[in-house]
């Protein structure tokens, strides 16, 4: 393990292609990073308290590509942040200069391979405050990027780091969370919202746009009906993607929660169609409030997922669907305890239909009582634990997944290094 006194995330970008050949930018339209700008983000650093820094040896072809502001990198949408295009990589942020309430904006930034550089950062608008925007590479290497709240929206870049961007799609009122996937001229576009501000995203109010025509013209799809046997209330953000060895067909994971007055728990859901939604194959395979599986723990461990759900999905290249769960709460054995004492990050496959654990039990399930106390009182939802997980498909088939963890001490197992402190925080 790394010895470190703060908890670092590690994300690692695979350079998957190199390229002589750079595109015709827009440089005009980037604002470049300025001696003060630095001198900012120096001083930032410089309030950090003291770490011990990672050793050479423990990272393997760690190469920094840049640095920014950010603010809510973490959940589902840091395994959104980043496309590789065919000379570079796409990367959206939210900036927020020169404080944290001053502005959100969704920025983009592109990371030209042969250049060895970022071009610099761009607005994608400034008619309001928004974050939390992903990117997709289009079918031409442009950046397409969604935003988040009122209204949710699609942006196009006019050509591969044009840094030219124009509004394609935008759902109103109060949209939210919005999910898309593209496959030539075929675009799909997932997002939550309701009619009422300040109530609860409910069932029915999801909105399904699909266009064929790369966006020009948009149709109505139909959403995923109500699944489970009480009142739900809401369904998680949720990422439509095509399946490489069927393109005609749609796949999404999917999560509800209740009606708190009915019951707290909530369904996970692996959900596709191949008629824009008119028929959905639905496979309901988690309730919360009833559902066990066997573990190293026995045959009636429960995990509870959808109170902070942190889902990462993808095809691999075999048509197989395959969803990641983070910040997952769980009970070791119902039969004995009802007691939160279990923390893993869960892999769920459509081809098995099961989980499987991707945490070693040293990290999914502590004994020792301040840690226990400590994660079950912060949620790993909230960044303490075992939280955050992202997929990808690397050579061969095989799959990649990383978190983050909490940790402790290498050398005596007794003393953990990363902690809640007072009143919550890393």
């Amino acid at each position: 393990m790394h010895r470190r006194l703060f908890t670092i995330m590690l994300f690692i970008v695979f350079i998957l292609s190199l390229t002589s050949v750079a595109g015709n930018y827009k440089l005009e339209r980037v604002h470049k990073v300025t001696s003060e700008d630095e001198a900012k983000f120096i001083e930032k650093l410089n309030q950090i308290g003291d770490y011990t820094p990672v050793q050479v040896e423990e990272s393997q072809s760690r190469v920094e590509l840049g640095r920014t502001w950010y603010d809510y990198a973490t959940n589902n949408v840091m395994g959104r942040m980043l496309a590789h295009s065919q000379n570079g990589i796409h990367a959206v942020f939210m900036k927020r200069v020169p404080n944290a309430t001053a502005t959100r904006y969704v920025n983009y930034d592109y990371y030209d391979e042969s250049l060895g550089l970022f071009l610099g950062n761009i607005d994608i608008t400034t008619s309001r405050q928004t974050g939390w925007g992903r990117v997709i590479n289009g079918k031409n290497d442009e950046a397409i990027i969604s935003l988040h709240a009122d209204p949710t929206e699609l942006y196009f870049d006019a050509g591969e780091a044009s840094y030219s961007f124009t509004s394609k799609l935008a759902i109103s009122p109060l949209g939210v969370f919005a999910g898309f996937g593209v496959h030539g001229d075929t675009i799909v576009f997932l997002s939550e919202f309701d009619n009422v501000a300040g109530t609860i995203w409910m069932p029915g109010n999801n909105v399904f746009k699909y266009s064929t025509d790369y966006g020009t013209t948009w149709s109505d799809g139909a959403n995923i009906p109500p699944q489970a046997i009480t009142v739900e209330f809401s369904e998680a953000e949720r990422w439509p993607q095509f399946n490489p060895t069927n393109p005609s067909e749609i796949g999404l994971p999917s999560a509800w929660s209740e009606d708190a007055s009915v019951s707290a728990g909530g369904w996970l859901m692996y959900a596709k169609t191949t008629d824009w939604g008119t028929n959905w194959q639905v496979d309901d395979f988690w309730y919360d409030d009833v559902s066990v599986t066997s573990s190293p723990f026995g045959n009636n461990t429960q995990y509870v997922i959808e109170n902070f759900t942190q889902m990462n999905s993808m095809y691999s290249s075999d048509g197989n669907f395959h969803i990641v769960y983070g910040a997952v709460q769980g009970v070791r054995d119902t039969s004995t305890s009802t007691a939160i004492d279990y923390w893993p990050i869960l892999h769920w496959d459509s081809n098995s239909g099961t989980f499987s654990e991707v945490t070693t039990l040293d990290y999914s399930a502590p004994n020792d009582a301040a840690t226990m106390t400590a994660m079950s009182a912060s949620r790993p939802g909230n960044g303490l634990g075992n939280a955050y997980p992202h997929l990808a498909e690397g050579p061969n088939g095989t799959l990649v997944c990383i978190w983050q963890q909490w940790e402790r001490n290498p050398i005596d197992s007794t003393v953990v290094l990363i902690n809640a402190t007072t009143g919550g925080g890393t």
